[in-house]
């Protein structure tokens, strides 16, 4: 048996320092009031680091990470635009009867729990399968995909997120018939909404993780 934990937090993909070096470049041309604004917004905002944390930043470091997130779910990174302030969207998606399956070609995806509009956009990160005992899992995610949702009802599945997870970790399926595991093994992931209306972010639910429903393998 595969079991899903889903963690209701806060992640950054992994980008490449020659972003960091634009975004400097960035935020040199921008106007004095531009940089007071980012400023001023990253003193009551936190943004999503590296490091999986989120902390408050400065306006510059706030812009970069910004700019990093809007590139990965195709907008455009205009540094003049500062967000607006963070909102929160509670339990939009679950792992209720969601996977991770391994019979037949194998499922990995979330229940809806609100009506969603179309356009929504969520960045998933996952880890390998682990043992329920595993230290920190938290340290093993990894961004999977931003996933660009049509219009949902409750109830509804998103589509399968296991062709993209599987180059990331490769098969979640274990060694017996039906890719079962001898014993349970845990896929954490974590889940961020962006939301189309006002181009913040907001987490799922709060940052305590959760464990997710189990579901057969």
């Amino acid at each position: 048996m595969v079991i899903a934990v889903l963690l209701f937090g806060f992640s950054a993909v992994n980008q490449v320092k020659g972003e960091d070096m634009k975004t400097a470049s960035q935020w040199k041309t921008l106007t004095q009031t531009q940089r007071r604004a980012w400023n001023a917004w990253a003193k009551s905002n936190k943004v999503l680091l590296d490091d999986g944390n989120t902390r408050f930043v400065s306006g510059r470091k706030a812009m970069t990470m910004v700019l990093r997130n809007r590139a990965v779910a195709g907008e455009a990174a205009n540094p003049t635009v500062v967000p607006a302030a963070f909102a929160w969207q509670v339990g939009a998606l679950s792992l209720r009867d969601a996977g991770p399956w391994t019979v037949n070609m194998g499922f990995i995806g979330f229940r809806v729990e609100h009506i969603l509009a179309a356009g929504t956009k969520w960045f998933v990160w996952a880890t390998p399968p682990l043992d329920g005992n595993t230290s920190n899992p938290q340290a093993q995610m990894r961004f999977i995909k931003c996933m660009t949702l049509g219009a949902l009802s409750v109830n509804d599945l998103v589509p399968d997120i296991g062709p993209a997870y599987a180059p990331v970790w490769g098969s979640w399926d274990g060694p017996g018939a039906d890719g079962a595991w001898p014993t349970d093994k845990y896929i954490w992931l974590r889940v961020m909404i962006r939301c189309k209306r006002s181009w913040t972010w907001s987490a799922i639910t709060g940052h305590a993780p959760m464990k997710g429903s189990w579901c057969p393998a």
